[in-house]
């Protein structure tokens, strides 16, 4: 079965995988990845969603990014580390529940906060990214 632990691609055969808030197989990329072949990684930075996470959580805490560079260890080079940050300016109920949606959050709602975030019309925040851009060993 074909997964993103056990892609459908021969050896070898990949210049450039882009992975955005996906889970990161390191052996699996590399098994695929030509030599120097390009890993493309899109994920959230300390203070992404901050408002929406204040609305939710009692204590909001930073996102920890410290894990990300560990994601494909060994065999991988870090080129760049670039921040990415898109303001969002949600003008209805229905933006802001297909916003929660989208999130983890969204299945640690308690039935008071769920009641108290689909009453709200508008939501001012950002969303804040990290892009990492590695290579494969040449060998």
């Amino acid at each position: 079965m074909a997964s993103s632990a056990n892609p459908p691609y021969r050896d070898a055969s990949i210049d450039g995988i882009v992975s955005v808030f996906s889970q990161v197989d390191a052996a699996a990329f590399a098994r695929v990845l030509k030599p120097a072949g390009k890993v493309f990684l899109i994920l959230p930075d300390a203070d992404h969603l901050a408002a929406l996470r204040a609305l939710i959580y009692a204590n909001v805490r930073d996102y920890d990014t410290s894990k990300h560079l560990s994601y494909l260890g060994q065999g991988f080079s870090l080129l760049s580390e670039t921040r990415l940050e898109v303001p969002l300016a949600l003008t209805s109920a229905e933006q802001i529940q297909d916003l929660i949606g989208m999130t983890p959050h969204a299945h640690r709602l308690s039935a008071e906060v769920r009641e108290r975030l689909a009453s709200l019309e508008s939501l001012n925040d950002n969303a804040c990214f990290k892009l990492y851009v590695f290579e494969k060993s040449r060998t």
